[in-house]
């Protein structure tokens, strides 16, 4: 059986550097064994990286351009 922890799940998503160390478990489903932990610290860490990059859209700069209509996260214009 083949236990990956939660970077070892990251790294393969994300191809990293050390994607194909954790290839030929994660694709052995038949001896595949994922713990509940490791996916939910997956999925902690891809609300964290979609919450920065939601933040980086929200940029106060264009406040104040002609033509464009800026509302912030309370609907303040």
């Amino acid at each position: 059986m083949n236990v990956v922890d939660s970077s070892g799940w990251i790294e393969f998503a994300l191809d990293g550097p050390n994607a194909g160390i954790f290839e030929p478990p994660l694709l052995d489903t038949a001896n595949l064994v994922v713990p509940s932990i490791p996916v939910f610290e997956v999925y902690r860490y891809s609300v964290a990286r979609v919450h920065e990059a939601t933040l980086w859209t929200q940029d106060a700069d264009l406040r104040g351009l002609d033509g464009v209509k800026y509302v912030d996260a309370h609907g303040s214009r």
